[in-house]
């Protein structure tokens, strides 16, 4: 009977599984590591990605921290503009009141009456003069009560003076002005 070796086709079996299971190993192995670098890139580039966005966002705080102060320094010199010009137009209230309240005055003066001195204190006002009469005074008198910027307007003394060679009469009134706002310092006394 024919004998036939049959191991050296085993062991040739044997090899030809051996290889193909280290292929099949190595190959996984060449996958697993293909994925495993493709995981660390990606995930490498979304840090990098995060990284950035944390970086611009830091710029961005800081720009605006910036901002905020330079938004805090313009208040302040707005503040300071207003009050400024919150002074500016209270001049102008008390430049105007006393070219106002003079002008009308002198309009209300009539002939033959001479104002001595003019005193203003807040609101109260008081007026010295001399006069031909007495009925110059009581018309001077009335043309201040219908003027609108005097009020309450009261004779505190008349006499009789003499005045190189003239008798005239010497007078002092008192009164009120309207529509005249009395100074801070007058208000803070009040």
């Amino acid at each position: 009977m024919i004998k036939i070796n049959l191991l050296p086709v085993r062991a040739a079996k044997k090899k030809e599984t051996l290889r193909q299971q280290i292929s099949i190993a190595a190959m996984s192995l060449v996958f697993v590591l293909i994925i495993i670098g493709y995981a660390h890139v990606s995930i490498g580039k979304r840090i990098a990605d995060i990284n950035g966005k944390i970086a611009s966002t830091q710029e961005e705080l800081t720009l605006t921290k910036a901002q905020i102060g330079e938004v805090s320094k313009f208040k302040e010199v707005k503040k300071v503009l207003e009050d400024k010009l919150g002074v500016i137009e209270t001049l102008k209230k008390a430049k105007s009141g006393p070219v106002k309240m003079l002008d009308e005055l002198s309009r209300v003066i009539p002939d033959k009456l001479w104002v001595d001195s003019f005193k203003e204190k807040g609101t109260d006002i008081g007026i010295d003069g001399v006069a031909l009469s007495n009925e110059t005074i009581a018309q001077f008198m009335t043309e201040l009560e219908k003027s609108t910027n005097f009020k309450d307007i009261e004779l505190i003394v008349t006499e009789q003076v003499e005045q190189k060679g003239m008798k005239l009469k010497k007078f002092s009134l008192t009164g009120r002005l309207e529509g005249v706002e009395p100074k801070k310092e007058e208000k803070a006394k009040k």
